[in-house]
């Protein structure tokens, strides 16, 4: 017998019990139908939602098509983590959540509807069952007007816009570009646990907390904005679901095009008449090894030009000793490098970003010390 009974997943479903209610029915049968087909997979219990996911798609001898997609099929996974952290804050505070404070973080009655949808279709598929009539019929009600992926970029863009007059001090605004490219499978895990590092390092310091802007992007199969300026506080539930997963080429020059758009539109909100706040010099730090599968020599230009004009600082960093330096060279000559070792690297970040502070905004510009050094080929 199941450990997970789907076919009874759909009867529990009742539109009139409150939104917090019906989002913690969803997010506790998500977790129970992962731990189960984790279990049926011959996987660790405790293997993360979207290892499980991947291996269900590439093992299991049926397709996928037609269904919810992978970018959806984890947008759904964001919204229940959301769920479930401002659900655990609120009991910390030991109070009630209300349907207008879900409104507020984004998980509307549609979301509600759509991340039903999406979870009864993944179940269907995994466990090859039909969706009944009366959850179709539910699932109808879905305003079609706007994406839950356009929703949750109006949300993040609405905090970040708050964020910079909440909070007028000076920003230091940092780019992570992180290659998951499928030949990177092997360091995700080291460089999520380095990352998960830096941000509890940023958290626990009063002073960066308040200025650090971090930017984060992936660029395994396509860029994918993972996390969007705005200081730790503001970004707080998305770093901790932060799961990298190897997919596809490097696509680098769309990632770092990317992030360079955004970095624009920010300075240009900083530049503001109606808010007016300084900013350090930007950097991009670049975790990958340089087997990039796109031409990246617009992109380099365009970095070149960037750092030519003092407006931003670039760090390729190949992050095994395999790495194609000359690749990453093209990308900035002076600050490529290869890690002898991925330990403390992201405490040298840190502390080199605590350094950067003692300059003034717009000053003396200073570079990520790695105190192990780097290979220099």
């Amino acid at each position: 017998m199941n450990s997970f009974n789907s076919r009874a997943f759909w009867d529990g479903v009742d539109l009139n019990k409150r939104r917090y209610s019906r989002f913690l029915y969803l997010f506790i049968n998500m977790k129970n139908a992962f731990k189960d087909l984790a279990k049926k997979s011959g996987l660790p219990e405790k293997t993360k939602q979207k290892e499980v996911l991947r291996w269900i798609l590439r093992n299991s001898g049926r397709e996928y098509a037609g269904r919810i997609t992978e970018d959806k099929f984890f947008q759904m996974c964001k919204n229940l983590s959301l769920f479930s952290y401002i659900s655990t804050q609120a009991k910390k505070e030991d109070r009630s959540l209300t349907d207008s404070e879900f409104d507020e973080m984004g998980l509307t009655e549609n979301i509600y509807l759509t991340d039903l949808k999406y979870l009864s279709e993944f179940l269907a598929w995994a466990y090859n069952l039909q969706i009944p009539n009366s959850i179709i019929e539910i699932c109808s009600q879905i305003e079609v007007s706007k994406d839950p992926l356009e929703l949750e970029e109006e949300l993040a863009q609405l905090n970040s816009d708050r964020d910079l007059s909440d909070n007028p001090s000076p920003r230091f605004p940092t780019i992570i570009i992180i290659d998951n490219a499928l030949y990177m499978e092997k360091r995700l895990e080291n460089l999520e646990n380095g990352l998960q590092k830096l941000f509890g390092e940023i958290k626990s310091d009063a002073r960066l907390a308040g200025a650090i802007e971090l930017y984060i992007a992936t660029c395994g199969g396509k860029a994918t904005e993972i996390v969007d300026f705005s200081t730790i506080d503001r970004q707080e539930f998305r770093l901790n679901d932060l799961d990298l997963v190897p997919y596809g080429k490097c696509m680098m020059a769309s990632a770092i095009n990317m992030a360079l758009d955004k970095l624009g539109l920010r300075i240009n909100k900083m530049k503001n008449e109606d808010v007016d706040v300084d900013y350090y010099c930007p950097w991009m730090i670049i975790l990958s090894d340089g087997k990039f599968g796109e031409d990246i020599t617009e992109v380099c230009n365009r970095l070149e030009y960037m750092k030519n004009e003092e407006e931003i600082q670039v760090y390729p960093i190949g992050v095994t000793n395999k790495a194609k330096l000359e690749q990453l060279k093209r990308l900035d000559s002076v600050e490529a490098g290869i890690l002898g070792s991925i330990n403390g690297f992201f405490t040298d970040v840190f502390n080199s970003m605590k350094i950067s502070q003692n300059s003034s905004p717009g000053g003396t510009r200073v570079s990520i010390v790695h105190q192990d050094s780097f290979i220099k080929k």
